[in-house]
């Protein structure tokens, strides 16, 4: 087996694909768990010690991006550049969000650079949509810009166009990965892992950032502050999951569709 991936992708080593992505994933999630001990379950401080809680709220990112940047689990070096430039822009915009009520509207810029950045590696080719789930989708984007964004539109114009167009990027973060995971890919079948850990990941960062609006626009969300951010953290580990998987995938799939083709068997 290892000779048919040497000879057809150049792998030395398709064992190391995903390696370190589970032990690293256990250190992570000591970091959240770290942070939530420390704030009290994720609440801010608004004392001396409010910018410890800054850098240990961005302290799970900082390591996410060092991990895909050095060592990315068996990412080549064009994705593991783009995934952690999305994880760093990702942890600016927490460190915005965090300084000032009105960050959110910088913290989205960021944001909206970072889901720019996770589209560049998987939608490029594979431009697949399920329209009643893209209809789904901007029906309840109207229904929350509407109760939330538009009533400020007057005072603040172009806060409120920027969160639009944000809101806009993760939107159709979600339809992709949703429509890949239903539909397949080139080189992923419809319901494959991979595809479902990157549909999962962009789900949580989805839901995360509506809670963030709604309970920042005044409807309060209960236990927000450990659901808005531990639905956040999660779904950054989840799309570099999901990515990982994807391209490992690719490879062995590539090599078992050419061995059996050898061998003048059909692949499914």
């Amino acid at each position: 087996m290892f000779n048919i991936l040497n000879r057809y992708v150049g792998i030395e080593d398709v064992g190391k694909m995903q390696n370190g992505l589970l032990e690293f994933g256990l250190l992570y999630g000591l970091l959240v768990a770290n942070f939530g001990y420390q704030s009290g379950g994720f609440v801010k401080f608004y004392d001396d010690r409010y910018c410890l809680w800054k850098l240990m709220k961005i302290s799970p990112i900082v390591a996410l991006a060092l991990f895909t940047y050095f060592h990315g689990a068996g990412l080549n070096e064009r994705a593991r550049k783009i995934q952690t430039l999305g994880i760093v822009l990702g942890g600016v915009g927490d460190w915005l969000i965090g300084s000032t009520k009105e960050g959110i509207v910088t913290g989205a810029i960021a944001f909206g650079l970072g889901h720019l950045c996770y589209m560049a590696l998987f939608v490029p080719g594979n431009v697949k949509v399920v329209p009643a789930f893209l209809a789904g989708t901007l029906a309840w984007g109207l229904v929350a810009n509407q109760l939330c964004l538009v009533p400020m539109i007057k005072d603040h114009p172009y806060a409120v166009g920027i969160m639009m167009v944000y809101s806009l990027l993760l939107t159709a973060c979600l339809v992709f990965s949703y429509s890949h995971y239903q539909l397949g890919t080139a080189r992923h079948k419809a319901g494959s892992d991979a595809l479902f850990y990157r549909l999962l990941g962009f789900a949580l960062f989805y839901a995360s950032d509506n809670m963030l609006i709604f309970d920042h626009c005044g409807y309060p969300i209960p236990y927000s502050e450990i659901l808005i951010l531990g639905t956040y953290y999660s779904s950054q580990y989840f799309i570099l999951k999901g990515l990982v998987h994807c391209e490992s995938g690719d490879y062995i799939d590539d090599a078992q569709n050419r061995g059996n083709a050898k061998k003048g068997v059909k692949s499914n």
